[in-house]
């Protein structure tokens, strides 16, 4: 009940006709980054779970041994040790390919879902948004700025639930 409300209140916040130019909170944010971003059953912190036990298996230790080494282990941590485990390991050409491809795409959706959630977003016109670290950033050659709608948003969900699908079978070992 409570996620069918906060999905109603986060679609108005996107697809209504507030003014251009309006800010977009980071509270509002952060709701619409939860809600629509990476919902359901695939939410971004299914997506930082499932890192995490890609990581475990792939060091090949314990769940209680995991658990007191890697615990508080961000996407960018867990890729950077995987890394590390496949060049120790000496994977196949394939293999890391094949991991590469899904950490450059989850290095992608994890951006954006940081710049979103720290940088808030402004209304260009209903239904286009555009985040940016402009705030933030000290010099003018590091501002960066990028559109985003609800379609945006969509694919963004589709993006993690592919990317959760191919973790789990590379793990796994089925296709």
């Amino acid at each position: 009940m409570l996620r069918s409300r906060l999905r109603n209140i986060a679609n108005e916040l996107l697809e209504a006709r507030p003014c251009v130019g309006m800010e977009l909170t980071l509270f509002k944010l952060r709701l619409l980054a939860h809600v629509l971003t990476f919902k359901g059953s695939h939410t971004f912190s299914d997506i930082e779970a499932t890192m995490q036990a890609t990581l475990w298996h792939f060091a090949g230790v314990s769940t209680p041994t995991a658990q007191a080494v890697f615990s508080g282990t961000r996407i960018e941590g867990a890729m950077q040790f995987i890394n590390r485990i496949a060049d120790a390991q000496r994977w196949k050409k394939s293999k890391r390919n094949q991991i590469q491809h899904i950490f450059t795409q989850l290095g992608h959706l994890n951006k954006l879902r940081n710049e979103i959630l720290h940088y808030g977003a402004w209304m260009l016109a209903p239904g286009a948004w555009i985040v940016s670290n402009k705030e933030f950033a000290h010099m003018i050659e590091r501002i960066r700025s990028i559109q985003i709608s609800p379609e945006t948003l969509r694919e963004a969900t589709a993006d993690v639930e592919n990317i959760q699908a191919r973790l789990k079978a590379l793990v796994t070992g089925r296709r």
